[in-house]
């Protein structure tokens, strides 16, 4: 059964599982955000593009909420941002990046269409990482997983006071693409909070790609959570199939925050590339090397201009392990300043 197929299961399966009596649709809600940085490639490895500096767009979105019953549910977002390759020059274009019909259900909530993938849904959140504007969690940097599913997925807790909850996904595996091969991808994250100031996280996926390329990620996390700082803790190894030899790529991360006055925070992160990522060069606004194995670093103080908008000043940095056969590639070093505001 093709994507789609699943989708439309689902959403009828949903329409299907409303009950009469339930009071009316609420009015649609309206919300976004925007953020994009003040940059400068002081340093970089690849000579055609040190030096270069701007003004870019990360992630916009438009998001229309409407709430149709007490269980019934549906999302369109779009998403619109600069290319960040430092070569395409076009208009900025808008895409679908939400559109799924949820059905709630007792403590779960099944959803069709294309909605968040379980990869790093959980990590992106405020008590966790949270600083997605800064920079996109090790697994989405690293272009090895997608932050869309399109298909079915079906999210919820177990247990007595909800300390497990779930996420498994089937879906087309080309995250908001059009489908172009029979295979599926399969994900499933099962999280654990023991207190409320300890969260830890397990998550598999599978994905059948076209002839031998096939893949397999297994990840883990674990996030401290206090008042007035945090930390995460994360560790992922992704296995390809390819012609040649079978790749393995593995990367670990540390990251924390802590608030040093009422309306400021310092944070940092540091990840290990522990594997050349063949498909580096590739990484939108900060291209890595993809021939060596490397070193991400980020910090920056965010002030916290209004309960909306967000300055923050930070640097990124990319330090590089020597090369089979040759010198070690010149470290990357971007100052940049960013804003986020939401609506």
């Amino acid at each position: 059964m093709r994507g789609p197929g699943i989708a439309g299961f689902a959403v009828a399966l949903a329409l299907a599982g409303t009950v009469r009596g339930e009071e009316k649709a609420e009015p649609i809600r309206v919300s976004g955000y925007i953020f994009g940085d003040a940059y400068w490639i002081a340093a970089d490895h690849d000579p055609t593009i040190e030096g270069e500096n701007g003004f870019w767009i990360r992630r916009g979105y438009l998001t229309f909420d409407h709430k149709l019953s007490e269980r019934l549910a549906a999302r369109l977002r779009f998403e619109v941002a600069s290319p960040g390759d430092f070569r395409t020059e076009k208009r900025l274009e808008p895409f679908i990046k939400d559109a799924y019909v949820a059905w709630a259900f007792s403590k779960h909530t099944l959803y069709g269409g294309i909605s968040p993938s379980p990869t790093w849904d959980r990590l992106e959140e405020e008590r966790f990482y949270g600083y997605r504007h800064v920079e996109k969690t090790p697994l989405d940097l690293q272009r090895m997983g997608d932050a869309r599913v399109f298909g079915v997925g079906l999210k919820g807790s177990l247990g007595v006071g909800g300390k497990v909850d779930y996420h498994v996904t089937l879906d087309n595996g080309a995250g908001v693409s059009s489908e172009t091969n029979e295979g599926k991808k399969g994900s499933v994250a099962i999280g654990l909070s023991p207190s409320e100031s300890f969260y830890v996280q397990l998550y598999a996926d599978y994905d059948n790609r076209p002839g031998k390329t096939d893949r397999r990620t297994v990840q883990g996390w674990a996030a401290w959570t206090r008042p007035r700082s945090r930390a995460v803790l994360f560790y992922a190894r992704q296995e390809r199939e390819a012609a040649g030899p079978n790749l393995s790529l593995d990367v670990g991360s540390v990251f924390g925050s802590v608030k040093i006055g009422d309306r400021t925070t310092f944070l940092a992160r540091l990840d290990r590339v522990f594997d050349p990522n063949p498909e580096g060069d590739k990484i939108a606004y900060l291209p890595f090397d993809p021939s060596a194995r490397s070193v991400f670093f980020v910090a920056g103080v965010d002030f916290s201009i209004h309960p909306r908008a967000n300055l923050i000043p930070n640097l990124e940095a990319v330090f590089y392990d020597a090369t089979p056969g040759g010198p070690d590639p010149d470290t990357d070093v971007v100052p940049r300043i960013t804003v986020f505001y939401r609506f």
